[in-house]
């Protein structure tokens, strides 16, 4: 029944599996009962942004959302007076499937006036379901699988909800970046990629460099204002750990990723600029960490014939060497209350951290309007800090890790920072001190699990905006303590990072005691990085983690089967 502040766009009688029903489509929902109410018969109320598709032809996909006749997929006309509303379906556990539900007019007009209204609805919600996306297909990453993911699962979707789609299927590293820096993509609605982290990251890199190469904005100047791109990035998951789609959706599952594409869901995301002085080297969204993680992955690629088994055997080695490195690390911490690394806190629909953060995000570009353009409204204040004040730490470490959101994955069910947040403006900096092995140990186990890895006397973990980063060579070690320092930076240890970032082109590091960074499963050999979180940068097709996810009917409140 229509809501007092809905409007009632038709009510009509219709037949579902045989027997009357009537059927109601307001603004918001579309309802149906029956006609006469039996027991084991139930209405059911559906939001219009859950409806899928609406078509007076029929699928061959069964309910699951796969073809039922291997790769080919066909849309049968029906008699002129059925139609079919394909809706979401919560299958628990975050999973999202295609449910299809056949009604009969007593006409052909009435079935044609259904199909028009109920079209007529999705548009009126305001938000952009996208009609025309580029996609990439990744063969080779994480099980090989992306292939047969878009093909199985993807592309019947996609045509059945009626977008149209270029495929171009990779064949090289950086293939979709670079094809998205140089070519045309004014009549686009999104970019889409079937494959892992990986991959998603080289979107991310070819629409960010792109948007500011456009925007005749210099990517090389740590102090500028990056802009926001207008199309949107979807990730449907074939790779090794896909944390991104993890923690945006609660589960790495092709088809709910389809389905959330479809629909045109938005979710703001962090992302962290790296640079080496006054030169870009890569963007990143999820995980940047130097020492066992970097070592990890630069090892691993000597094992690729492995599969994903290449990061387990790694792993081994290097946990056996149980390597540290001197480092010296400069953080602008996040002063927030509210907002801090243990604050036991998840990121779910509707986050009030992260809705916080895109208000304050968007006074500040309002107030840069109004200065120069060197100045960067980031250190202004990035999450809502006054007084802008600088922390430095030395000593050996065996990781120095940043997560830009939990990094939640099935290796990691609770995440590298569970707490972390998709869209505040923030990163959990994490150091993980010089130990004995089996201490170390128990941190790797209890991230593993859904122990709490940083109740560990070697580990510190700050919420911060950014951080500068040193590998100083046993004669350039500073002596400075652990200390406070103001934003100028005037005789702090910040000065001495700063220089040394300016002059890191004169400067070689070819030292065997130096680690690589691990950024979002890539190798970053440069030590000296400043990292430079840039609040809600891009939108991805998602809607966040939703724990209120099961669609029951309303009357007899059992799930859709």
């Amino acid at each position: 029944m229509a809501r007092r502040d809905e409007a009632m766009m038709f009510s009509t009688a219709v037949d579902l599996q045989g027997r009357p029903y009537h059927l109601t489509l307001t603004t918001q929902h579309l309802h149906w009962a029956p006609m006469h109410p039996k027991r084991g018969y139930c209405q059911h109320n559906v939001p219009v942004c859950d409806i899928i598709a609406v078509s007076d032809k029929r699928s061959t996909t069964n309910n699951r959302g796969h073809p039922t006749n291997g790769n080919s997929f066909e849309l049968v006309q029906r008699n002129g007076t059925e139609f079919t509303v394909h809706v979401i379906e919560r299958n628990g556990h975050h999973k999202w499937r295609n449910k299809e539900f056949n009604f009969r007019c007593r006409t052909s007009d009435k079935c044609r006036e259904c199909i028009q209204k109920i079209n007529e609805a999705i548009q009126m919600l305001g938000t952009s379901r996208p009609k025309r996306l580029l996609l990439f297909v990744n063969p080779v990453g994480g099980k090989k699988k992306a292939v047969h993911i878009y093909r199985e699962k993807v592309a019947p979707l996609l045509e059945l909800a009626g977008v149209t789609t270029e495929v171009i299927v990779t064949t090289r590293m950086n293939h979709a970046r670079d094809y998205i820096i140089e070519e045309d993509l004014d009549k686009l609605d999104g970019i889409v990629c079937v494959g892992g982290d990986g991959m998603a990251s080289e979107l991310i890199n070819g629409l960010v460099q792109r948007t500011q190469k456009d925007a005749g904005i210099d990517p090389n100047n740590t102090k500028a204002k990056l802009v926001t791109p207008h199309l949107k990035i979807g990730i449907i998951p074939a790779g090794s750990t896909d944390v991104i789609v993890y923690a945006s959706m609660g589960v790495n599952d092709p088809v709910t990723a389809t389905l959330s594409i479809i629909l045109g869901d938005n979710q703001p995301l962090d992302v962290c600029s790296v640079h080496q002085g006054e030169e870009l080297i890569t963007y990143t969204v999820s995980f940047i960490g130097y020492g066992f993680f970097g070592d990890v992955l630069k090892d691993s690629e000597s094992y690729r014939w492995m599969g994903p088994a290449r990061y387990d055997y790694a792993g081994f080695k290097k946990f056996l060497n149980n390597k540290s490195y001197d480092a010296e690390i400069a953080f602008l911490p996040n002063d927030d209350p509210d907002n801090g690394p243990q604050d036991h806190s998840q990121c779910r629909v509707g986050c009030r951290v992260c809705h916080r953060a895109g208000e304050k995000a968007h006074q500040l570009k309002e107030h840069a309007t109004h200065k120069t353009e060197a100045e960067d409204p980031q250190s202004v204040d990035v999450a809502g800090n006054g007084e802008q004040r600088w922390k430095v730490v030395h000593g050996k470490f065996i990781n120095v890790s940043a997560a830009v959101f939990s990094c939640i994955c099935k290796k990691s069910p609770k995440g590298v920072s569970p707490s972390a947040h998709l869209a505040d403006g923030c990163m959990d900096l994490i150091f993980i001190r010089n130990c004995h092995r089996h201490q170390f140990l128990r941190y790797l186990l209890r991230m593993s699990t859904s122990g709490d890895h940083f109740d560990l006397d070697f580990v510190e973990v700050h919420r911060v905006k950014e951080f500068k980063f040193k590998a100083p060579n046993p004669e350039r070690m500073s002596s400075a303590d652990e200390s406070d320092f103001g934003s100028d930076g005037n005789g702090g240890p910040l000065t001495v990072l700063a220089e040394a970032n300016q002059n890191s082109r004169k400067f070689v590091r070819s030292h065997s005691n130096n680690s690589v960074w691990n950024a979002d499963g890539e190798v970053i050999h440069q030590s000296d990085v400043d990292v430079k979180v840039h609040c809600q940068l891009i939108n991805i097709f998602a809607r966040g983690v939703d724990d209120n996810e099961t669609r029951t009917c309303a009357s007899c409140s059992k799930k859709w089967r």
